[in-house]
């Protein structure tokens, strides 16, 4: 199959995953303004930072299958490219990353006997570096196919843990809101991984960011369940 047509079946897939996840990002904000808990306003707050990042990297691939963008891979052509590709794949991993980092401690916290077996509280600093490392190493690879071997290497681990953290932690969780947020957010992860492997194979085989976009709105869509809360008009002073 040639790639003109791979393409056009990735945009296909990529315009529908790009408005779920816009009206996911405006669905979130506006629930952050509507939740009095803190721990749920904050969890709001980071799916619409990560509904962000992902509408840009949504558009950036479009622009690039239609032929409008460029859109590179290892080796990079010039310096300033590499930097920027390197500032934007810092932000996206490191806000992901931040977001399961944080779920992760609060499920622990939540935990009434305070169970931490993986032991995720001692080791997420680390983590950090080597997701940091991950980042400079992959923008630096020869080619795509490095890049897909080193991004194994340094991201499975880093997200996998928190990822595991916050699964297992699930059933210790007496809000059963929270334990559907939970839940989504392992669906999500594992959408994610299903995305790696199949661009990995083709960088035109996007098509599990559809069901990325649906997981990010069910996370969502899980936290409106906290409590009937009738969402105030924009800038309505907090009482």
């Amino acid at each position: 199959m040639s790639s003109n047509i791979l393409s056009l079946i990735d945009v296909g897939f990529q315009i529908p995953a790009a408005l779920i996840v816009i009206f996911t990002c405006y669905r979130s904000f506006r629930l952050r303004d509507g939740l009095v808990n803190e721990i749920y306003r904050t969890r709001a707050l980071w799916v619409g930072v990560l509904g962000i990042f992902f509408v840009l990297a949504e558009i950036l691939q479009i622009g690039s299958d239609l032929g409008y963008a460029p859109f590179y891979f290892p080796p990079y052509p010039n310096t300033s490219i590499l930097v920027a590709y390197t500032v934007f794949t810092a932000f996206g991993v490191g806000a992901l990353y931040g977001w399961f980092d944080t779920t992760a401690r609060v499920v622990l916290d939540m935990d009434f006997f305070h169970r931490d077996p993986l032991h995720w509280k001692s080791i997420r600093k680390p983590a950090w570096a080597l997701l940091i490392m991950g980042v400079v190493v992959t923008d630096l690879t020869p080619n795509f196919f490095y890049y897909s071997v080193v991004s194994i290497i340094f991201f499975a681990p880093v997200f996998v843990l928190p990822g595991l953290v916050i699964v297992l932690s699930e059933k210790s969780l007496y809000d059963g809101a929270l334990r559907r947020y939970v839940k989504w957010i392992g669906i999500l992860i594992a959408t994610l991984f299903l995305l790696f492997a199949t661009s990995a194979i083709n960088p035109f085989l996007n098509f599990p960011l559809l069901l990325t976009a649906y997981c990010l709105y069910m996370v969502s869509v899980s936290l409106s369940s906290t409590s009937k809360v009738e969402l105030a008009p924009p800038g309505t002073p907090r009482t």
